[in-house]
């Protein structure tokens, strides 16, 4: 990833004013790729996760079959971060009894912390956070796919002139 200072999103330097008048990014648009399928042996709260990720990712055209092993360990990392999260709620405290009977912080704490800078990590793969997609230039598409896009500016293709993808 890239170093320095993540960039503002489009709509912050929008409603600054444009401060540094540079062009502000165009969209990208992406598309024609396909959606991995969801692993059967996922947890149950990755399932979930996944279930909430994968169409909206799908629908920019942000996936191709070879995301899926990424996108298992968003899917599996947001599930540790929420059974973690729930294990805590469920103790009602942010202390345990450490081995020699003194209050210490309770454990689900570090796993949840783990968790959540992974998910951080893997979110901005998939341009998941603001500043992310602004850097990716997703701002501000209008969920349309290439397909779409292409045919809109230069009119539909006839179908023998269409190129076949290879599986």
């Amino acid at each position: 990833m890239p170093r320095g200072r993540k960039p503002k999103p489009v709509e912050q330097r929008r409603r600054e004013g444009n401060p540094g008048k540079r062009k502000l990014p165009d969209p990208v648009l992406i598309g024609g790729r396909q959606a991995p399928k969801m692993p059967v042996y996922l947890p149950s709260r990755a399932k979930t996760a996944w279930r909430q990720i994968v169409p909206a990712l799908n629908d920019i055209g942000m996936l191709d079959r070879v995301d899926g092993p990424a996108l298992e360990a968003l899917c599996i990392q947001i599930g540790v971060m929420r059974e973690a999260a729930a294990g805590l709620a469920k103790a009602k405290k942010l202390t345990a009894t450490g081995s020699q009977g003194q209050l210490v912080r309770h454990p689900l704490i570090d796993v949840l912390n783990q968790a959540q800078g992974a998910v951080r990590q893997w979110c901005e793969r998939f341009g998941l956070d603001p500043s992310t997609r602004t850097r990716l230039g997703l701002q501000e598409t209008k969920r349309k796919g290439l397909n779409a896009e292409m045919a809109d500016k230069l009119g539909s293709i006839p179908r023998e002139q269409r190129v076949r993808r290879v599986k």
